[in-house]
């Protein structure tokens, strides 16, 4: 698909080469690995026509500064 459309914000890459290197460079997780990056998280499932499109990962990150979370 990348060699034939635009994605987003990534250019239509019609050199098979370019277009893996571009795909190699993004993983993608599932829910039990999810799980175990968040563990306190509630995971909601993003469906489409009864199909899950996405997770969308709500909480279970920690916000102390001395463990590198973002606080203002």
């Amino acid at each position: 698909m990348v060699q034939h459309f635009n994605m987003g914000w990534y250019k239509c890459q019609p050199d098979p080469i370019a277009a893996r290197r571009l795909v190699d460079q993004h993983r993608l997780l599932n829910i039990h690995q999810l799980r175990a990056l968040f563990p306190e998280a509630v995971l909601i499932r993003e469906r489409v026509l009864g199909l899950t499109k996405s997770f969308i990962v709500y909480g279970g990150w920690d916000m102390r500064p001395d463990v590198g979370g973002v606080v203002d």
